[in-house]
């Protein structure tokens, strides 16, 4: 959805029960979060109109897990991002909320309650997130996960999104686009192009000065 700047791409399924859960496996690119937030949500939509998330947010020079209730950050996670590794996200509510993140790779795990009773689950959402506009991520992910039901995509039309997500039933995968040869080609042949118009007006303009 775009909201006020946000934008968001990815898919929901429509469910019922008491928890969220999935396992994201993050790798890390050579782009740069210049101003804004990315984001990789798990949002999970109750009866209620309640939004818990568990989300990977990636700021200009920071990265980390954060607990959202209601839109509001409740909770900054001590486990780091780290490109490489694999996390369980996992959010369970009923007469309280609890948010658990646990890095498979290291076993470290860490949990925040939030002493909030709940209604049942509506529909699970997964995907990617921008504040400022859609650019491409610093971290390309693999997200498995348990749910089962129809897939629905969920984006803005006409928004050109710099990402490629690749949604199958318990496996989801969200990678930045590539560049087309023949597009890279293009571009280093304006360039080599611009440059030699540019060497060629310098010497027209320097064989001026000498005749003058």
């Amino acid at each position: 959805m775009a909201d006020k700047g946000h934008f968001s791409y990815g898919y929901a399924i429509s469910r019922t029960g008491r928890y969220v859960t999935d396992y994201i496996t993050l790798y890390k690119t050579r782009n740069e979060v210049r101003g804004g937030w990315q984001l990789i949500l798990l949002e999970a939509f109750l009866t209620d109109r309640s939004v818990l998330e568990l989300d990977v947010v990636c700021q200009t020079h920071k990265d980390r897990f954060v607990a959202v209730y209601n839109g509001h950050n409740v909770h900054y996670f001590n486990i780091p991002v780290i490109g490489g590794h694999t996390y369980q996200r996992e959010i369970l509510f009923d007469k309280s909320i609890k948010y658990i993140l646990h890095d498979v790779n290291t076993s470290k795990q860490e949990s925040y309650e939030l002493p909030i009773i709940t209604s049942d689950l509506r529909r699970v959402f997964r995907g990617a997130e921008w504040h400022a506009g859609p650019v491409p991520l610093r971290y390309e992910v693999v997200i498995d996960y348990p749910d089962k039901g129809k897939l629905i995509n969920e984006q803005v039309k006409g928004v050109q999104y710099p990402i490629e997500v690749d949604n199958k039933p318990g496996r989801m995968t969200i990678k930045n686009k590539q560049i087309p040869i023949y597009a890279a080609v293009m571009v280093i042949a304006v360039l080599l192009l611009s440059l030699k118009l540019l060497d060629g007006n310098l010497h027209l303009f320097n064989s001026r000065r000498v005749s003058r």
